[in-house]
């Protein structure tokens, strides 16, 4: 695939224009990735790494695609621009962790070295809480030792309201492994986010089995 190849086919994948956040391009890019030959897809999977990185038009759809579709030569790419520039000041932080989200997705965790140094001496700040989520379920324990630092050490009026909390409404098994780390720590904590989540278990986008499930987590 030639460079203006890409451009045309890249132009046409983003100027879609559908109504869900840009999901549905996605999709797109996903379906038509996984129908290439395994030496096309690493083709055009490079072309995604460049304008990942360097912040060209769709530049978060292609690092969204990166997440789940990434070879092992692209993680490393990624890892080598992340590399020297985690601590940049100039760069917005949506960009560090929408990159970093690229390395924690991979499940090999070939190169989880700067997810790890920003999940736990990176000042938090808004965009952090996304990159947890993208460690699960294959990091578990860097996983759970972000969230415990998260509500170990912010204020429990920043979260108590957030979508932080919610999060963990679903994903019960997450919680799980979460209660035993976090009461460890701060059984305080534990108890403060649990009344969260008693609070919220009647939620009306909770089915009755997730209630359950999530009853025996917090009940226990």
């Amino acid at each position: 695939m030639s460079e203006v190849e890409f451009e045309e086919l890249w132009k046409e994948f983003i100027s879609r224009e559908y109504k869900d956040s840009g999901f549905e391009n996605i999709r797109q890019v996903q379906n038509y990735v996984r129908g290439l030959s395994d030496r096309k897809r690493a083709v055009f999977l490079d072309e995604l790494v460049s304008v990942g990185i360097s912040r060209k038009d769709g530049y978060g759809i292609a690092l969204s695609v990166l997440e789940s579709e990434a070879m092992p030569q692209h993680i490393q790419a990624i890892c080598e621009y992340v590399n020297g520039r985690l601590d940049n000041p100039t760069k917005p932080e949506i960009d560090i962790v929408s990159i970093l989200r690229v390395l924690a997705s991979d499940a090999s965790g070939q190169c989880l070295a700067p997810v790890e140094r920003y999940l736990l001496n990176h000042k938090i700040e808004p965009y952090w809480s996304s990159l947890p989520w993208a460690l699960w379920p294959h990091h578990p324990e860097l996983f759970c030792r972000a969230q415990v630092r998260y509500f170990t050490t912010r204020p429990s009026k920043e979260w108590r309201y957030s979508v932080i909390p919610q999060a963990f409404l679903t994903r019960t098994d997450a919680l799980a492994l979460l209660k035993s780390r976090l009461s460890e720590v701060s059984e305080g904590v534990w108890q403060e986010l649990r009344g969260v989540l008693l609070a919220q278990r009647n939620a009306s986008w909770l089915n009755e089995a997730q209630r359950k499930m999530l009853a025996k987590v917090l009940v226990s």
